[in-house]
């Protein structure tokens, strides 16, 4: 009756609350649930390579690209990445910041979009209507 159907799971959806504790300091993380695995991942000061967090989450580079930059190059640095800069590479290293500190005891972490934001070709289309439109107003 049901064999076409498919589950697929929605990670982008899910929200989990992390506790972490960095130096004397407790923080309660509101991340997705995709960061907490990560968060999880580097739990107890453990320093992974870009492939390894991509091999031990299973994900692919497109997915955790984005994930890793939400957790290293946000507002919030609640992870510490080597070489320090936005751009995330294959060759990074990443460990949790032992150093990380906030005035706010509850920090919510957004995640990048995974889906691509716009489509080039389709702005473009939208703003010619548009330029059309003013040009007829004219």
């Amino acid at each position: 009756k049901h064999a076409k159907r498919k589950l697929s799971w929605m990670f982008s959806l899910g929200n989990s609350t992390v506790r972490g504790a960095f130096g004397k300091k407790s923080y309660d993380l509101q991340v997705t649930t995709l960061q907490a695995v990560a968060l999880n991942a580097l739990n107890g000061g453990v320093t992974l390579t870009f492939e390894d967090l991509a091999e031990k989450l299973n994900l692919e580079g497109a997915i955790l690209r984005p994930l890793m930059h939400s957790l290293s190059c946000g507002k919030y640095k609640v992870i510490t990445k080597s070489p320090a800069s936005n751009k995330i590479n294959t060759t990074d290293k990443f460990v949790a910041n032992a150093k990380f500190t906030c005035n706010m005891r509850k920090i919510r972490i957004p995640m990048a979009s995974l889906d691509a934001s716009h489509n080039t070709k389709r702005v473009e289309e939208d703003r010619s209507i548009a330029i059309e439109a003013a040009i007829v107003r004219i």
